[in-house]
């Protein structure tokens, strides 16, 4: 075994563990090592663990690790690693265990894991990822383990988890997962180990679990939900269905712990004192208290789409009623006319309402006081005046409109 421990240099050469052919262990964890140059580790046939921990390696290049034909350890977790590039771990084919938690890493692709057809078990947890894409690990078909906890993960594609068919353990945890969805997991049937507690998961529907319904009533199974951002509806009436029917002690604990946020006014007062927080105080996200899910009783639920139909905007309404009275329209001609007629009279009470608005809006403060006869019927004969006459006083103005507008307005 070769180690070095608290030492200064800053980067390891090409080759710099030539000629040991008997070299099973390097350790340089603890180091200052911020560059690995090409071909670093080459060359090394009894070469076993490789430990680069607790250095300040930036990216990972291809061509560092290159005729390790023994390798099945290989550490670089707390680094500063922002870069693995594609394919830098192709050549590394017996590997079984790959730690590169608490890095800087932002960007996984399917390229990323190339060539690690023995890996078991994959540490990513505490880094920045943000996004897993389709078949990200699809060529890790003997991976068991999977840590992708304390990221930043905002949405896993339907395929992410495509060719994992003997994963068995997953943890999601402490992520930003507005949804998972149905197809996610769908090629991990094995999993008896699923932690998605501390995200702000919405929901999460029987669909989306299904796949993995078998496993959860296995009595060795653990899963873990809590700490989500659950609405209590209709959609977690699974939960009880799996409640009632799993072996498994853990299962059963974690789901009796899931909270999850109940529409105002729909509580029902048998648990007004009962509540996580009070019974009508509105959550941050505005929604209403926050009940344990086991609490209630599962006809209890409200159903999400009577609270997206009272929650629609009245313009869509107006537009679908419009939508519908055209298509009568077109069956119907009788109807479109009388429809016609009652628009135009509607119309007309709408600028007749207008037109009054606006007149007392414009009445002085003392208008109450005045009293104005009528202004008398326009004869033929005055309705040409010369430049020099007096224009009306303005307290008239706003009648003078009000009239004209009411006359022409009436059916002739």
């Amino acid at each position: 075994m070769f180690e070095v421990q608290y030492a200064t240099f800053k980067t390891v050469n090409a080759f710099s563990f030539g000629n040991s052919s008997s070299l099973s262990k390097i350790s340089l964890a603890r180091n200052s090592i911020g560059v690995l140059a090409r071909n670093s580790f080459a060359h090394l046939p009894s070469l076993d663990t490789l430990s680069l921990g607790e250095n300040f390696i930036t990216e990972v290049n291809r061509h560092v690790f290159v005729d390790l034909p023994k390798i099945t350890k290989l550490y670089m977790d707390r680094n500063n690693i922002t870069i693995v590039h594609d394919r830098a771990f192709q050549g590394l084919h017996n590997l079984v265990e790959l730690e590169l938690f608490s890095n800087q890493i932002q960007v996984i692709t399917p390229d990323t894991f190339k060539g690690l057809r023995a890996l078991e078990r994959l540490d990513l947890h505490k880094n920045r990822i943000e996004v897993i894409g389709d078949l990200t690990f699809q060529d890790l078909q003997a991976l068991r383990v999977l840590d992708l906890q304390e990221n930043s993960l905002k949405y896993i594609a339907p395929k992410s988890f495509f060719g994992l068919a003997n994963l068995l353990q997953l943890n999601l945890q402490d992520n930003k997962l507005l949804a998972v969805g149905p197809e996610v997991f769908k090629p991990t049937v094995n999993i008896f180990y699923l932690d998605l507690r501390a995200n702000v998961l919405e929901t999460i529907t029987k669909e989306t679990i299904q796949p993995l319904m078998d496993n959860l009533n296995n009595d060795t199974t653990s899963f873990y939900l809590e700490g989500n951002n659950f609405r209590c509806d209709t959609r977690l009436s699974w939960m009880f269905r799996l409640h009632n029917t799993t072996r498994s002690h853990n299962v059963r604990t974690n789901l009796e712990s899931v909270i999850c946020y109940l529409e105002a006014g729909t509580l029902p007062p048998r648990l007004d004192d009962q509540t996580v927080t009070p019974a009508y105080e509105t959550t941050t996200l505005g929604i209403g208290p926050m009940v344990k899910l086991f609490a209630l009783r599962e006809a209890e639920l409200p159903d999400p789409m009577m609270r997206w139909l009272q929650t629609a905007e009245p313009d869509c309404d107006e537009e679908t009623q419009q939508k519908e009275s055209e298509a009568e329209d077109a069956d119907d001609p009788q109807k479109k006319r009388g429809r016609g007629r009652k628009s135009k009279k509607v119309q007309k009470d709408k600028t007749q309402n207008y037109m009054a608005t606006m007149a007392d809006e414009e009445q002085p403060e003392d208008s109450a006081k005045v009293v104005i006869d009528p202004p008398a019927p326009v004869q033929e004969e005055s309705r040409a005046y010369d430049s020099g006459a007096s224009s009306p006083p303005p307290a008239l103005a706003p009648l003078l409109a009000l009239y004209l507008a009411l006359f022409y307005a009436r059916p002739h």
